[in-house]
């Protein structure tokens, strides 16, 4: 894969490698994250929305040019250094390689159910994801995954250069006492394609026991 963003035009926004459908209006939230209901409680709880800025890279030469996305699931601060208290950390060719931090574990989840609807036995039924290996591209199904056997979080077709978040994935950290779930909501880019970003929103919530 030699790059996976295309430059459409000289006065757009650059996608990755085309245009991915998203909604414009997503929201950039930095707030602490609202609980999700457990299977016995009757509130539904919205979930906090988060835009994760990619770093600046090359991918022609390396994925290392990207560096490292360090990113609290808690209350969505994120930075490129790591001096931040964080969860996640999102590398490789437009940090799409995600890993847990030292410590914690990541879980992934083929399913169609409400986010706010989530529970433990979700929780249980997700498999874990290999911390020093991470998860990535999805290289099994379509981006709209109505198969629910997607191996990854973002699809990439190398014939026509489209990038695009997996549906029906969603992703548990569990840290301590506490387990965060999120999912990708819509992707897209900015840049050229010798020097892009990636840009990703995530629903983002806890868990409740």
């Amino acid at each position: 894969m030699k790059t996976i963003v295309k430059n459409i035009s000289k006065t757009v926004l650059v996608v990755l490698a085309a245009s991915v459908a998203f909604t414009s209006c997503k929201k950039d939230s930095s707030s602490n994250v609202n609980p999700l209901k457990a299977s016995n409680q009757t509130a539904s709880v919205s979930p906090t929305n988060t835009l994760l800025y990619g770093n600046w890279g090359n991918p022609t030469p390396a994925p290392g040019t990207f560096g490292t996305r360090y990113f609290n699931l808690s209350t969505g601060a994120q930075d490129s250094t790591g001096t931040i208290a964080y969860h996640l950390t999102f590398t490789s060719t437009n940090n799409l390689l995600i890993k847990p931090r030292s410590g914690a574990t990541l879980k992934y989840l083929n399913t169609t159910k409400a986010f706010s609807a989530l529970d433990a036995s979700d929780l249980a039924a997700a498999t874990t994801v290999t911390a020093t290996t991470g998860i990535g591209l999805n290289t099994v199904s379509d981006s709209l995954n109505t198969t629910l056997n997607a191996n990854g979080w973002l699809n990439y077709n190398i014939t026509t250069h489209v990038v695009s978040y997996t549906h029906n994935v969603v992703f548990f950290l569990t840290q301590g006492t506490t387990t965060y779930a999120f999912k990708a909501t819509a992707s897209s880019a900015q840049g050229t394609a010798t020097s892009n970003r990636g840009l990703y929103w995530f629903d983002r919530g806890v868990l409740v026991p």
